[in-house]
């Protein structure tokens, strides 16, 4: 095995094993189709480790969901005493987006997990949507992302710049909200009421 080749296997085994520490809320199903609330502590882009009180079995395939970064599946390679870790593998696209998702939240360890899940930003299934601008015209748009607190919205026409003001108020879908950036194409407003915590997620509709 050439040198250059096991260095690319140690970078790719060092990026999985990256692990971070984490506070997370979910749900997850069992091969009998039983379900049961849990705790993430700990994740990586190639495994995720449960506290939980149920014990699986090891090679069971568990699929779980985390209302802020969506649905997984794997399958218990180890057991402990406060639950359980499933190995992952997944698609070359979900495993960028949640590598970029576990860089941000490492990166914010300094803060609470209530302003995390504040930030936290997720791609919603339904990403249609309708903007309507200050002088009442709706045009449809996009959703890039979206969090508790405001959303990343892409625009499908060309929006007038003498409309598209910082700090202007704009309604997406449903959701009224104040425009803070602007970029080619689209803009990044803050929610005037921002969601519940309990609604948050790839679910979510606007």
């Amino acid at each position: 095995m050439s040198s250059e080749l096991r260095t690319k296997q140690n970078v790719s085994e060092t990026r999985v094993s990256n692990s971070v520490q984490v506070d997370l809320d979910g749900r997850f199903m069992l091969p009998s189709g039983e379900e049961y609330p849990c705790k993430i502590v700990e994740m990586s882009t190639g495994r995720i480790l449960f506290s939980t009180p149920v014990k699986p079995d090891l090679g069971d395939k568990i699929i779980v969901y985390l209302k802020e970064l969506g649905g997984f599946e794997g399958f218990v390679e180890r057991l402990s005493p406060t639950g359980f870790a499933i190995g992952m593998k997944l698609s070359e696209t979900k495993h960028k987006k949640l590598d970029e998702q576990l860089m941000w939240l490492a990166n914010h360890d300094a803060l609470d997990i209530d302003e995390r899940r504040r930030h936290l930003r997720i791609v919603p299934l339904l990403r249609l949507t309708t903007v309507r601008l200050r002088n009442g015209k709706e045009h449809i748009a996009k959703i890039n992302d979206i969090s508790r607190s405001g959303v990343n919205v892409e625009a499908n026409v060309a929006l007038p710049n003498v409309t598209l003001l910082i700090g202007s108020q704009v309604v997406v879908g449903t959701k009224a909200a104040t425009i803070n950036r602007l970029f080619e194409g689209g803009f990044v407003a803050e929610f005037i009421e921002p969601f519940p915590d309990s609604e948050l997620n790839e679910f979510i509709r606007l």
